[in-house]
């Protein structure tokens, strides 16, 4: 799937979820059946035991109330998409994984920053952190925001 279609019977959340696993698909450095939706560190660690690195889990890391509310009744949001990286941990001969981890990143980051999310407003880039080693996979987060308006 490397075209995201708007679909209004999804919530927004999950629109967005969608539309940042298209753009991570169009990355050509990355194996496209090696991205999948997760809802939790667990769900994680249970797809990611059916998929060779590397590998990237999408995210939904909920909305937060944003400054910008002019109206005053809680209405301005920003969203939170979160994408997960995994490289395997270990070299293998020359290949350094910080050095695959930061290509992935980057070429992800190129894919979303300019763009436009389901809400019709631009992805922010919103930082990018190591999130530690599990087994022999090396996690790296990378976080997407949004603004969402809280209306029908």
């Amino acid at each position: 799937m490397s075209e995201f279609t708007l679909n209004p019977a999804n919530g927004l959340a999950t629109n967005c979820v969608l539309d940042i696993t298209a753009k991570v698909n169009l990355v050509s450095q990355f194996p496209a059946d090696n991205t999948f939706n997760i809802y939790s560190e667990n769900d994680l660690l249970d797809k990611a035991k059916l998929v060779k690195c590397p590998f990237v889990g999408i995210l939904y890391d909920g909305s937060r109330p944003t400054q910008g509310d002019m109206s005053r009744q809680g209405l301005a949001a920003e969203t939170f998409v979160t994408v997960v990286l995994g490289v395997t941990s270990k070299s293998i001969g020359n290949v350094d994984s910080r050095n695959e981890a930061t290509m992935y990143l980057d070429a992800i980051r190129a894919q979303i920053r300019t763009t436009r999310s389901p809400t019709m407003h631009k992805w922010k880039w919103a930082g990018e952190s190591f999130a530690g080693v599990i087994g022999n996979v090396n996690i790296y987060l990378q976080r997407w925001s949004t603004f969402t308006a809280m209306t029908n």
